[in-house]
């Protein structure tokens, strides 16, 4: 770190700026109130403390030793909290710090902490309180993180203002400062109780599954979604399109809609996987889905926020030839675009309503052949192709929502 850095981090504007974030942490985890003096005097021993070691000096900013400062401080105020209420506590330093008086509960060697509660009111924050807390202000950390990603710089330091209206802008970088400090331990947390403990289900949407009898149409699939939305958060995972797609649009946008409210996610092609290609979320971390509403809407859009072209499901059978157990069906002009070749694997909707999984043995004078022993010709009338390796698979991730 540069001299000029080196200054900002002992200087008392940073130094005012230190207090009130412990201050302000401190009452709130442990509902105690430290006389101001003695407070600051703990933060300027803490920060020269960390300026003597020029490694950390040469290798944090200014924001990070902001973060570090206040974790040594919310430290030592936890392990002197332990200490005054006989709790155990972890190995002891070399001069450890003792209250100066058994009836009291002190933080500093030498001094007395002014309290405005009694001793016997002054609780440690119990787990659900401070989960539900760390819940808040991870919330708040991921509308921060929304800001950076509407064009604020992550690499700009918040907590330094070369103006004179530093100070007044000192409340703000309080609350980013305690944001950053506390949403990363959250981070955490969430982690391990929602990832690590708690193993996330499968939920695949396919867009074959729809009535495609009736509604020729691929993209804005609509359907109810089979989960307990209150209950449970939901990931867009994983998406399986048509081969052509990647030569159309070097990414895709996916948006999940109600009558109420839209999300779009960003994805780019990932890898192939046989007549489909695999698409990936851009972002490391994804976002659930907040729809309020169990009916959704799943539209595809191109780089230029186009509808996404996939094709229609509006392949009619107009003739029907039966050659021994194989029928030789021949297909509106449509299927041309569809590419068909001999193995692609189709559905076969009859007018009897039944589907049928076939696999196309031969494609020859504009007819596909296929082997059929059960269905009759007379069921062929006003029956319809899909074809498979033309639709999507989206794979969503879900897991409960952990009320505390």
């Amino acid at each position: 770190m540069n001299t000029n850095n080196t200054s900002q981090y002992t200087s008392d504007t940073n130094i005012d700026i230190l207090y009130k974030a412990s201050n302000n942490m401190i009452i709130d985890k442990y509902n105690i109130n430290i006389n101001k003096n003695n407070l600051i005097d703990i933060i300027v021993k803490t920060v020269e403390t960390i300026s003597n070691d020029k490694s950390v000096l040469n290798t944090k900013t200014l924001n990070e030793l902001n973060k570090l400062t206040l974790i040594k401080i919310r430290e030592f105020v936890d392990l002197n909290i332990k200490k005054s209420n006989h709790q155990p506590s972890p190995a002891p330093s070399p001069k450890p710090i003792e209250p100066s008086q058994p009836s009291q509960q002190s933080l500093y060697p030498q001094q007395n902490i002014q309290q405005e509660t009694q001793s016997s009111d002054i609780t440690l924050i119990q787990d659900n309180d401070l989960m539900n807390k760390m819940k808040i202000l991870e919330e708040n950390r991921n509308a921060m993180n929304t800001l950076n990603a509407k064009g604020f710089n992550n690499n700009i330091n918040y907590l330094h203002n070369d103006s004179d209206s530093s100070k007044a802008n000192g409340i703000e970088d309080i609350k980013l400062l305690l944001i950053d400090l506390i949403g990363t331990k959250t981070a955490d947390v969430t982690n391990t109780k929602e990832t690590k403990q708690i193993a996330k289900k499968d939920l695949f949407i396919n867009s074959i599954n729809r009535e495609w009898g009736f509604n020729k149409e691929i993209n804005n699939l609509k359907l109810n979604i089979g989960i307990d939305i209150k209950n449970y958060y939901i990931e867009p995972h994983t998406i399986l399109l048509p081969e052509y797609i990647k030569n159309d649009t070097p990414y895709i946008i996916v948006s999940f809609s109600d009558n109420y409210k839209s999300q779009n996610y960003n994805y780019i092609f990932n890898k192939n996987n046989g007549n489909w290609d695999e698409w990936i979320n851009i972002n490391n971390t994804i976002d659930t889905i907040n729809i309020v509403s169990k009916n959704w809407k799943i539209s595809f859009y191109d780089n230029r926020n186009n509808e996404l072209h996939l094709y229609s499901d509006d392949i009619d059978i107009i003739e029907v030839v039966k050659d021994n157990d194989n029928f030789k069906l021949k297909l509106s002009d449509t299927y041309k675009y569809h590419k068909l070749t001999p193995n692609d694997n189709i559905l076969i909707k009859t007018n009897d309503g039944k589907n049928h999984n076939k696999k196309i043995i031969n494609i020859e004078n504009e007819e596909i052949t296929i082997s059929e022993k059960d269905i009759t010709i007379e069921n062929f009338i006003n029956s319809k192709i899909a074809v498979i390796k033309d639709q999507f698979t989206i794979n969503l991730k879900y897991y409960p929502i952990l009320h505390y």
